[in-house]
């Protein structure tokens, strides 16, 4: 990839971030990423599982808003969560885990909103951390 491009990306992602939270912040930030999706999210509870909460971020996307939760292990693994409004028009989506380039990804809809899970985990893990990220 050439410098352009990669300073293309990373001001386009610059431009599209509309807050970034740290560990400390986690409960004001899914208070205000719910009132930006106008949906109530829940906090991600991961860390009975091993994985702490890194940083949170919203992003603006043409498809609305966007939250990203980040997530590590004590061995560096790492757990991604995306969370956005579901669009009405379309249908829910029902849970489903697939194989991404060595990693498992979980994707379904629940109470208004379509969640994404990404991880290097096996099924049987990825389903409980799904379950663990639902409401």
């Amino acid at each position: 990839m050439n410098a352009t491009i990669a300073e293309h990306g990373a001001y386009r992602q610059a431009n599209l971030l509309l807050a970034s939270f740290t560990p400390d912040e986690m409960d004001s930030a899914i208070d205000w990423m719910s009132e930006q999706m106008q949906r109530k999210i829940s906090s991600p509870e991961l860390e009975q599982y091993g994985y702490e909460v890194q940083s949170a971020r919203l992003l603006n996307t043409e498809e609305g808003p966007l939250g990203i939760f980040y997530f590590v292990d004590a061995e560096g693994q790492t757990v991604t969560l995306a969370v956005r409004p579901h669009d009405e028009s379309v249908a829910d989506y029902r849970f489903r885990i697939v194989d991404v380039n060595n990693e498992k990804l979980a994707y379904w809809t629940d109470e208004g909103l379509d969640y994404s899970l990404l991880a290097n985990v096996n099924t049987a893990m990825m389903t409980t951390l799904a379950a663990a990220v639902s409401p």
